[in-house]
């Protein structure tokens, strides 16, 4: 088994502690993107459509990095409660109700809100505690903030701001509702969340949050490995066969110190790239001349990584090899292909 380069792994319990901590806070404390100006629910909109009638291939480009930004992002807007109508408590379940808001336009002029699942908020207080928060509500001192997705996140061809059916009317933003909060505004003017009302959608989404925090916070440790060595017989394809065997068995007994010298090599690579992106991973496949007569340098074939840090990094290390810099020629070989993964174990 060929040796790993590891990180060490000092403090990685206590990260692991403290990501739990924010994991359990996550259910209380979802992070989420503000939208109550008219003109924001406007730019929305103009990316709801899942095609840009455009030729130019850059506006399409910028169009859907765009649009897959907006898709991902949970948004959360302030309920207006106005109507005593829509507030309601029930002694035999012990539930304060917020209903009747299926569709509402936050701001005049500007899309409409369109929830696609239920929108039932329940919350469970005493009867004394219930008309409490009522009168607090209605007076603007506890404010119902709801959190959201498009509906493109579950289907990215969906429209998720179609224009209205009637000519006059605005257009609709379809979402699906995920929570619902309570929010105690009088604590000299820092909030506090009361409660919070989940959707089935919104548990879904929370567990998902939580699964992702835990998969970070999880010990990882970075690891390069050469997962594939090939030599190319001079002046042929990679797919043709050497005419010896003996050229094979030296090439052999040659990946034993070229492999780990490659992993060596590339491993700062990919430790530089994780302190910008600690999520960063993937693999390249790199083909390596090896004769003086090369006029080719080192090529990517192949790079889902898509980091041009890493592949500068990568190129340069590579020429350092000493296969490589010292122009070493192999009997019968113009060029080796290493396929090298980077990832976190």
């Amino acid at each position: 088994m060929r040796p790993r380069l590891p990180l060490p792994t000092a403090g990685l319990g206590a990260l692991f502690a403290a990501a739990i901590a924010t994991v359990t806070a996550s259910s209380t404390a979802l992070a989420a993107t503000p939208l109550e100006e008219g003109d924001d629910l406007v730019e929305l909109c103009e990316l709801g459509a899942p095609a840009l009638e455009a030729e130019e291939p850059a506006a399409h480009a910028q169009y859907h990095e765009r649009r897959r930004q907006a898709v991902h992002q949970v948004y959360e807007s302030t309920l207006p409660v106005k109507d005593e109508g829509l507030l309601r408590y029930d002694r035999v379940t012990g539930l304060l109700t917020v209903s009747g808001f299926r569709e509402y336009q936050p701001t005049p002029g500007a899309p409409a809100i369109r929830f696609r699942n239920e929108c039932f908020l329940s919350f469970e207080f005493d009867e004394e505690q219930a008309h409490d928060r009522m009168a607090q509500i209605r007076m603007g001192t506890v404010e119902v903030r709801i959190g959201y997705q498009v509906v493109a996140r579950k289907d990215y061809d969906e429209h998720f701001c179609p224009a209205a059916e009637e000519d006059d009317g605005p257009a609709q933003l379809q979402v699906h509702l995920l929570y619902a909060r309570l929010i105690d505004k009088e604590r000299g003017g820092q909030e506090r969340v009361i409660d919070t009302y989940q959707t089935k959608e919104g548990r879904r989404w929370a567990l998902r949050k939580s699964a992702h925090l835990l998969d970070v916070a999880r010990p990882s440790v970075p690891e390069v490995e050469v997962s594939h060595l090939q030599w190319r017989p001079e002046g042929k394809r990679w797919e043709d066969d050497f005419e010896s065997d003996a050229s094979q068995e030296s090439l052999q007994q040659l990946e034993t110190e070229l492999r780990p010298s490659i992993e060596r090599a590339v491993y700062p690579c990919y430790i530089r790239a994780t302190t910008v992106n600690t999520s960063v991973q993937g693999a390249l496949v790199v083909e390596v001349p090896v004769t003086e007569t090369s006029q080719q340098g080192i090529a990517f074939l192949m790079d889902t990584m898509r980091d041009a840090g890493i592949r500068d990094c990568v190129m340069e290390r590579l020429s350092g090899l000493d296969v490589v810099s010292e122009n070493v020629e192999i009997d019968g070989v113009d060029a080796f292909k290493a396929t090298i993964l980077m990832r976190r174990r």
